[in-house]
C-alpha cells in the first residue's frame, strides 16, 4: 500500500472531557458517534468513578492530567462543562498540542456570588434528603464514596473562585482555535460569561444550540457531532 494514501487514513486525535461529577461514560453517546471519524480518547478525571471518587483535585491538576494523557502529541480537545474549562486551562500551558478546542456549557462566572449558589448545591446530606434520585445516579456513578466526591468538588469550586482570575489572564495570549457552545436554555451558564470569555480568546467562535439545556445527556447529539465537525473540517 501506498504510504502516503495510508497516512492520510489515520484519523485525527479527539479528547473528550466530561463535567462535574460525571464520568467518561456520560460522553457515551458523543463517542460513538464521533467513533467514525476520530480515534477517540474519553478521558475519565481523576477523583471519579467508582475507582478513585473522593480524591481531590483542581482544575490545574486536571488540565496536568490531560497534558499527560495527550504524551506529547497533538490532538482536539471537547470538553462538557467543567471540561471545557480544563482543556482552555491545559491550552495556555501547552497551546502546541492543540489542535483546537470546543466547549460546551463551560461556566466562567467564578464570583463569589455564583460560589456561594453552586455550594448550596453541593451537600451530600441534602441532596439525599432533597433529591433522591440524583443520590441514586452519583452512587451508581462513582460508588459508595460519591459523597466524597461532592465535597472535592465543592473545595474545587472554591479554589477556582479564588484562582480564576490568575488562570485566565493567560487566555488572551492563546491562538488556538475555540468553538464555545451554549444551549439557548442553559439555566448554569449565561450567554453574558460565555461572551465575555469569547471576546478574550483571540480566535474563537461562539455558537447557541437551539432547544439545548445544560445537562450534555439532554443535547441533540446529531447537532452537536455536526457542529464539531463543521468546526474541525470547515471546508468539508
Amino acid at each position: 500500500m501506498n504510504e502516503s494514501a495510508n497516512y492520510s487514513n489515520i484519523k485525527p486525535k479527539l479528547f473528550l472531557l466530561h463535567g462535574a461529577l460525571g464520568t467518561d461514560e456520560q460522553m457515551g453517546a458523543l463517542a460513538l458517534s464521533l467513533s467514525e471519524h476520530f480515534a477517540i480518547r474519553n478521558l475519565l478525571f481523576n477523583g471519579h468513578g467508582a475507582a478513585q471518587a473522593g480524591a481531590a483535585f483542581n482544575i490545574e491538576d486536571l488540565s496536568q492530567q490531560l497534558l499527560l494523557e495527550m504524551n506529547g502529541e497533538k490532538a482536539w480537545v471537547f470538553g462538557y462543562s467543567m471540561g471545557g474549562y480544563v482543556a482552555l486551562t491545559a491550552v495556555s500551558r501547552a497551546p502546541e498540542l492543540f489542535d483546537g478546542v470546543i466547549t460546551l456549557g463551560t461556566k466562567f462566572d467564578w464570583s463569589m456570588l455564583t460560589l456561594e449558589k453552586e455550594l448550596a448545591q453541593l451537600n451530600p446530606d441534602k441532596i439525599r434528603e432533597k433529591v433522591p434520585q440524583l443520590a441514586a445516579m452519583l452512587e451508581k456513578r462513582h460508588g459508595e464514596r460519591w459523597p466524597q466526591l461532592v465535597v472535592e468538588t465543592a473545595n474545587m469550586m472554591r479554589h477556582l473562585s479564588t484562582h480564576h482570575s490568575a488562570i485566565e489572564s493567560k487566555w488572551s495570549d492563546m491562538k488556538t482555535r475555540v468553538l464555545m457552545l451554549l444551549g439557548d436554555q442553559d439555566k448554569m451558564v449565561t450567554q453574558q460569561e460565555t461572551t465575555l470569555v469569547a471576546e478574550i480568546l483571540s480566535n474563537s467562535v461562539m455558537k447557541i444550540l437551539p432547544e439545548t439545556p445544560h445537562q450534555i445527556e439532554r443535547t441533540n447529539t446529531e447537532m452537536l457531532v455536526s457542529e464539531i465537525l463543521r468546526f474541525i473540517h470547515p471546508l468539508q
